[in-house]
Formats: C-alpha cells, sequence, structure tokens
C-alpha cells in the first residue's frame, strides 16, 4: 500500500506568511500609522508573489509514503506516546501556559468581549465556547480547502488583501505584538482545536514533532543503507 503526498510550497508558504503577518500580525508590527501601511503593503506585495509560484514546478513536491512508512511511523508513534503519557498529563506551568493561551488569543480575546454582552452565553463554561469556535474554525478551513469555488475566493489577491487589511488592522487598534515567533503557535492551535483546550492537547505537538523527526531520521537511514527494503 502506497500513499502519495503531493506538497505545493507556494500554499505553504502563502499560509505561513497569513499566520504570521495577519492573523498574528504582531509579529511585524508598527505602532506608527505610517509604517503600518507601508508594511502592510509589503506583506500584501509578498503574498501577491508567493500566489503567482503555485504553477512553477520547483514548488511542488510529491513524498511517496510506502507500508514500511506507516508501520514504523506506528511504532514510534505508539511507543513514545505511552513512554511520555504521564508528562503529556502533567499541568502546564511558566511559559506553556503563556505559549498555550497565545494560540487561542483571538478566540479568548472574542469571547471577553462577546460574554461582556451576551448574557446567554455567561453561564457556559469558557472552554467550551473556545472549543466551540475552534471547531467552527476547523471546518471553516475544511470547507476552503475542499470546496474550489470559496477556495478562490480566498486564495487570490483580493481575498487575502481584505483579511490582511481586517486582521493588521484589528491587532493596531489593541496595540499588540508578539516577543517570539507566531508560527510556533499553529501546531498548538491545530492540536488545541482537535482536542480540546486540555494540558494533553497543548502538549501534544511538542511530541509529534519529535515523532516526525524520528520517524523521517529513520527513513533516510533505511533509504540510504537499505537495511529495510
Amino acid at each position: 500500500m502506497n500513499l502519495k503526498i503531493h506538497i505545493n510550497w507556494s500554499y505553504i508558504l502563502t499560509f505561513a506568511i497569513i499566520w504570521c503577518y495577519t492573523l498574528n500580525a504582531g509579529a511585524l508590527f508598527p505602532f506608527s500609522l505610517p509604517l503600518f501601511v507601508f508594511m502592510t503593503a509589503i506583506i500584501l506585495i509578498i503574498l501577491f508573489i508567493t500566489l503567482n509560484l503555485s504553477n512553477i514546478p520547483g514548488f511542488k513536491t510529491t513524498i511517496l509514503v510506502q507500508r514500511k512508512d506507516i508501520i514504523s511511523f506506528s511504532l514510534f508513534f505508539s511507543i513514545m506516546t505511552i513512554l511520555s503519557l504521564s508528562n503529556l498529563l502533567t499541568d502546564l506551568s511558566g511559559d506553556q501556559i503563556i505559549h498555550s493561551i497565545e494560540s487561542q488569543h483571538h478566540f479568548i480575546f472574542f469571547l471577553e468581549n462577546i460574554g461582556r454582552r451576551l448574557s446567554i452565553i455567561q453561564d457556559i463554561p469558557f472552554k467550551y465556547l473556545l472549543y466551540f469556535l475552534n471547531i467552527l474554525s476547523l471546518f471553516g478551513l475544511y470547507l476552503i480547502i475542499k470546496i474550489p469555488k470559496i477556495k478562490r475566493i480566498v486564495f487570490n489577491i483580493w481575498g487575502l488583501s481584505f483579511l490582511t487589511i481586517l486582521f493588521r488592522s484589528l491587532f493596531f487598534m489593541i496595540k499588540t505584538e508578539a516577543i517570539h515567533p507566531p508560527l510556533r503557535l499553529f501546531p498548538i492551535w491545530l492540536s488545541s482545536s482537535i482536542f480540546g483546550p486540555f494540558t494533553f492537547s497543548f502538549r501534544f505537538p511538542q511530541l509529534f514533532g519529535l515523532i516526525i523527526f524520528m520517524w523521517f531520521f529513520h527513513r533516510l537511514l533505511s533509504t540510504s543503507f537499505s537495511y529495510w527494503s
């Protein structure tokens, strides 16, 4: 059983720019209005360039995942999860709490403000409201990826320009900035959106990244020395 994974690096670059400089605009955010306009224009130009790289063959990659790769990954995943289970369930502390909150700060900010105005949601536990918004966002992301018409609306210069100006303007008004590289927040957000805002889901991306590295290194060795054919 072989599985082909097609990767377009243009879309990955575009997403990374959107996440870092649009959804988390504090990563590159001057607080003066002229600099804000200038940097927003630069970001839009870069987005336009990355979008137009999507049809270049050099930006397309196909990864062939074989049956032995799936077996080795499953073994690494099972063993490392069992060995790390106690750490995965340990309460967050220090910077771990800060990074976890930052990964969800969009929805936290939204719920804090909307909660003051809607009494109907004030008796609902905050973590359930947060999880509900995350599920909605994942569903929206799925629709964008799977439905070509929606994908064409979002992934064009006009759609991205609207999102960039909207979110950077919001960040400009609340005067926030990022201290650490914001792309680190994406796997934390994705994991907590799927599994819920719990300790396990905030810690899991670290373990998963390690497992991916172990699997890739094992695949590299097995290919180079052909000890598993």
